[in-house]
Order: structure tokens, then sequence, then C-alpha cells
């Protein structure tokens, strides 16, 4: 039997061109803040309830009629249509459309982009209520396989509040780390977002963030150490930065790392280039540079291994980070190393002792991160519809059919600047996912599991059944 779901229904139709009614503005929501309705231990806004979240097992989520879900945070009227319409539905399906349609979709995307200042100070109960942070379906499933995010972002709140209200769910913890160089407006709007939240918060200490630098160490560490003490059942922590955004429902992402009994979802390459390891760097004019002095500390670490700075670890590898005298050791001998990011989770994983491993594997081969999807410009990918900015892929809405098809649980990366039409649609099929849920290929994640490689640029197994 099919529970009853509670939840907000915008327009008629799942993907609309037209819309019926725009984003509201947030800037006029500033309140006393008696009136913000921050949420409580008991999952009540100040004295009120919060509209139930449905809870069913997930194997009676296959069908769930007379539902429609929208980006569009406003609530509208009920519809017997379940269909997917218009331009991101064409897109998918890798249907022709026209310029003027995109322009107009653009345009109207672009038109609801919100400044930071929107979100300074907020009504809470119409915020999350209006944005649908309430009214997502959980599963036991789901409830049992709670999940830590750490988010670690400089800009723009409108694109990481989108982010955080897609992977939202109540039993969740997320720590917010924002860049301490960024604009104090951005430090105001994301600390009234997070107000809104018993399980959202922002970072105990935040770091002057600085590309390549033990500084990105620092920022993801101080996330996990918070949510180690603010909770004690997630199982595990995934960190992404303000740039990413879900190609998986949270269901979907709580099937697929369940497959991995406890071990780490973390890159590692067969081969390591140590030339930046053996110089000393400095900080210099908000960048490293190399001194043209060789290390002479020794390493505490006899093989160091590197990775892409993507993961999802295990608790109790995180609590390993914290508390071995081997990885502080490490992390203090990487304090003048660039990119010290890319090698200090790795190396760690490497070691025999470290739970959640993959240990000292045998590499025949690169270990792949099913955590993460990115494009790099160096690896000759053809995938990249969008620009490239640092060698890696902004993505575009050119790129949906393909988005879609790929195995992994987020993708990097994106700009609501640059296109903000990608992130609706994603945003979208996820949300319509979540209430019309598909079994997952299991199978498929097990062999990657067991193998850890994936054909990232090919054309993998379709992932759902």
């Amino acid at each position: 039997m099919v529970a009853s779901i509670v939840m907000f229904v915008t327009n008629s139709r799942l993907f609309q061109t037209e819309p019926i009614i725009k984003f509201k503005s947030i800037s006029p929501m500033a309140q006393d803040r008696n009136d913000r309705g921050v949420m409580s231990k008991n999952n009540t806004i100040q004295g009120q309830p919060t509209s139930r979240i449905a809870i069913v097992p997930s194997q009676s989520l296959k069908s769930v009629d007379n539902v429609v879900f929208s980006t569009s945070p406003t609530i509208m009227n009920n519809s017997s249509e379940n269909e997917i319409h218009t331009t991101c539905a064409k897109k998918i399906k890798g249907m022709n459309i026209s310029d003027s349609d995109i322009q107009r979709e653009l345009n109207l995307t672009n038109s609801v982009l919100e400044p930071d200042s929107n979100f300074t100070s907020l009504n809470c109960t119409r915020f999350t209520a209006d944005r649908g942070y309430k009214y997502k379906p959980v599963t036991k499933e789901e409830q049992d396989f709670p999940l830590a995010f750490g988010i670690l972002m400089y800009s723009s709140a409108h694109q990481v509040e989108q982010l955080l209200r897609t992977i939202y769910r109540p039993h969740n913890i997320y720590c917010i780390h924002v860049d301490r160089k960024s604009p104090a407006v951005l430090h105001r709007a994301m600390e009234s977002i997070s107000g809104c939240f018993d399980n959202v918060f922002i970072s105990s200490r935040l770091e002057k963030v600085i590309y390549a630098s033990v500084s990105q160490i620092h920022a993801e560490m101080n996330c996990q150490r918070d949510v180690l003490k603010r909770n004690k059942k997630w199982k595990y922590f995934i960190y992404l930065t303000g740039q990413e955004f879900p190609l998986k429902t949270n269901l979907e992402i709580v099937q697929i790392l369940t497959e991995f009994h406890d071990l780490n979802d973390i890159d590692i390459l067969k081969r390591t280039p140590l030339l930046d390891v053996n110089y000393k760097f400095r900080i210099e004019k908000g960048g490293m540079h190399r001194t043209g002095h060789m290390k002479t500390e020794p390493c505490p670490i006899k093989t160091i291994k590197k990775g892409i700075v993507h993961t999802a670890l295990s608790r109790k590898f995180v609590e390993f980070l914290h508390t071995s005298v081997i990885a502080k050791r490490f992390l203090e001998w990487l304090i003048d190393t660039h990119g010290s990011d890319e090698y200090f989770f790795y190396s760690l994983a490497y070691l025999p002792e470290a739970p959640g491993g993959p240990g000292q594997v045998n590499l025949t081969h690169s270990i792949k991160a099913l955590s993460r999807l990115m494009v790099w410009k160096h690896h000759n990918a053809t995938q990249c519809n969008g620009q490239y900015v640092r060698n890696i892929c902004i993505f575009s809405w050119r790129d949906l059919a393909w988005l879609v098809t790929q195995p992994h649980l987020f993708a990097n990366k994106f700009n609501v600047q640059y296109d903000s039409l990608v992130l609706k649609c994603l945003e979208e099929i996820i949300n319509y996912r979540t209430f019309h849920p598909k079994p997952v290929n299991i199978t498929l994640y097990q062999e990657y599991v067991n193998t850890r490689t994936w054909l990232d640029y090919g054309k993998p197994q379709p992932w759902l059944l």
C-alpha cells in the first residue's frame, strides 16, 4: 500500500515552459527574530508543529499517484498529471530544441536569481515551507542510514541554497564552511539560512581558504570535527563544494553507499607525481609559490598517494583522521606542500591500519571514486558542452542528456551565473525521482565496489533498472 505523502505542489506540470508564477522575493521577509521560526529539537517551529514528513517503506514508493513537483517554491494547485514536459524533458531525451525556446528558459531562470542580501533575514516558517524542505518523502531505509555533509563555499547563497534544499533531509546533518575571505553579506545570508534548521549549521571554525594549500584540508576537517560532535549516528561523510549538484536522490545515495559496507569511496591514482611534495612552498599574494628549497624533514608515511579531493568517507575513517598520531604528523608535514589536499586523505587511506581502506591494494589501475563526476580538459573528454575553467568543465544545459545517464552521486562543476537552466532541470529531475523512485541497478554498483573502476566517459550500463 502506498503511503499518503504530504508535499507542496507548484504547477500543473513537472516541466513548464511558461511559469504560472515566479519566485517571490525574499527581501520583504525581514521579521523580528522572535518570528523567525527556528527549527527546534522536537521538529517543531517555535510552538507550532511542522508539516508531517512522510515516512514510508522504500518498496512502497514505486508509484505515487496525483503528485507533481517542480522547483518553483510557491504552493499552487494539485494535478493528476505526472508527465515530464517541455525543455528539460526534451533535452534529457536528446531532442532538438529551438534557440528561441532555450533563450526563453534561460531568461526565466536568470530572472529569479537572488542576491545574497535576499537571504540575510528570513521568516523561517515561510522559508522552509516555500522552498520545499518539509515535504519530501523519507523512507525508513534512509532514516536508518543518515549522512553527514560538509559544504565548502565562497560565493552565491542562491546556488548553495538550491543545493541544500535538494539534498536536505531532517535526519541528515549539514555543516557549511564559508570562506573567511567571502563578503560579510554572504556570511550573514548563510547564518540566516542555517538558523532555520536544527541540523544545518555554520562550521565552528572558518578558514581563509587558499587554493592548493593546507587550508583546504583544515576547512574540511573542521566540518568533520563538528559533525562528529553533533551527531553519533551518521554513516558517511560527503564533502561538497558550493558548485556541485546531486545526480542521485537521497534514497539512491543511501542504497548505493550501503553496498560499500563501511568502505571509503575514494580516488587513488596508480602513479603519484612527487615533484610538488618534495619542494617547500609558501603562501604569497594569495597563492602557493615554490621556494626552491627541498624538504628535509622525513615524511611520517612511507608511501604517498594522490587522488581527487571529492570523497565519501566512512565514519570510522573520519574518526581515525581525528584521533591517530600518524594523521596528525602527516598533516603537519604537509603544511608547506602544494596541493596537500590531494595527498592527505588518500595516503592515509592506503595505510593497512586505516578503517575503510582500501589499504595497500595492488594498484594495477587507478582507484576511481563514485562520489563525483568531473570532466577534465586534459583527459581529452568529449562530454563537455559548457566551458572549461582551470581545466574542469562547467556544465551547461547541453550536457543534461549525458549527465542523467551517469552512475555518480554528484557532479562538479556548475555555475548558476553561467548556466542556471542546467541546475533548474537537474533539481526538477531529482525531485521527480524522489516522489517517483525506480529500482537502482544494485548489481552494477556491487561490481563497482569490487573493482573500483568505471568508464567515466563511455556509455556505462544503465544504473536504474
